[in-house]
């Protein structure tokens, strides 16, 4: 969750292997991130996933 709040999606993507993006990108996740704006924009990245 620190990668996803703390870098954007383009450098996050880089940094977490492809085959775990879904976990990464989890309800639980998203709903720990701060920011609703961040949420919003990341359960968008988790539907086209």
């Amino acid at each position: 969750m620190k990668i996803i709040n703390g870098y954007s999606w383009h450098k996050a993507r880089h940094m977490i292997p492809a085959d775990s993006l879904k976990s990464a990108l989890s309800d639980e996740v998203i709903r720990g991130l701060f920011s609703r704006d961040l949420r919003a924009k990341y359960k968008y990245v988790q539907s086209l996933l």
